[in-house]
């Protein structure tokens, strides 16, 4: 699924800008990188994007067509989005049964899922590496495992474009890692990928496109070559950034480091 922002912006009532002049396109392939520090309005961006927030000006474009002429059901049996995990009230559901809740596109309001829906959701745990969790409650999972469940209901829904919120965030090193490797995979047969991070290193290694999101100005949009450098990272972050490589086996990953 293709994506396309054309000349968005985003305010609050009476408050300075957000966002402003956003314009971007993902060809549906591979991994397109949202880049910026805390507070720069990337989660918003996300929002406006998938239509959960209005952009102030602009419109979001999938396939082609303005997201105000898909139908929502349509648009949400081919799109997943993954916030940042929040257990609110999911503590007393199973992990299966969160990760089922993916299925609600497809299922309808006010059906309960059939035996498909409860495969697809036993897949999807397959994928992310997590199927011996299926039966624990969400409140007894660690954070790193609440995320990829969190991942794995999207992927329950067949999507083509999956929109992850900072999924490494607030986790451990292994965590991280984990998270990363199941992008990996997802990569390797679809969807496309849509990560917002406030990591350099993720999206360096992972992404051929992506967007720099600097605070009050208009976000960047260039192959990841071009954008994610040191002069564009230390100016984004506004510190002195280094970027160096390690070989790990058979992989060349990036190292990024910073001094105030």
């Amino acid at each position: 699924m293709d994506v396309q922002v054309r000349n968005g912006s985003f305010h609050y009532p009476g408050g300075a800008p957000v966002l402003r002049n956003v314009n971007f396109e993902f060809d549906g392939r591979g991994v397109f990188a949202v880049l910026g520090p805390n507070g720069a309005g990337k989660t918003t961006l996300l929002k406006c994007l998938l239509g959960l927030m209005p952009w102030s000006t602009g419109e979001s474009l999938f396939n082609g067509k303005p997201l105000s002429d898909w139908h929502r059901t349509d648009f949400w049996q081919r799109a997943a989005y993954v916030p940042q995990a929040k257990l609110s009230n999911l503590a007393s559901l199973s992990i299966a049964e969160y990760v089922v809740l993916g299925r609600s596109a497809r299922i309808g309001l006010f059906s309960s899922p059939g035996k498909a829906d409860w495969i697809h959701a036993q897949k999807a745990l397959e994928e992310v590496g997590i199927p011996h969790l299926s039966r624990r409650l969400c409140s007894e999972v660690s954070g790193g495992q609440l995320q990829l469940a969190a991942i794995a209901r999207a992927l329950a829904n067949d999507p083509e474009l999956l929109i992850l919120d900072e999924p490494e965030s607030n986790l451990d090193f292994r965590n991280q890692a984990l998270i990363l490797e199941v992008i990996d995979r997802l990569t390797e047969r679809g969807p496309g990928v849509i990560l917002n991070t406030h990591f350099p290193a993720h999206a360096l290694s992972r992404a051929k496109t992506g967007l720099l999101v600097p605070r009050g100005e208009p976000p960047v949009f260039a192959p990841a070559s071009e954008i994610f450098t040191e002069a564009a990272l230390s100016k984004l972050f506004g510190i002195d950034v280094k970027i160096r490589t390690l070989q790990f086996g058979s992989k060349t990953l990036p190292v990024v480091a910073a001094l105030p």
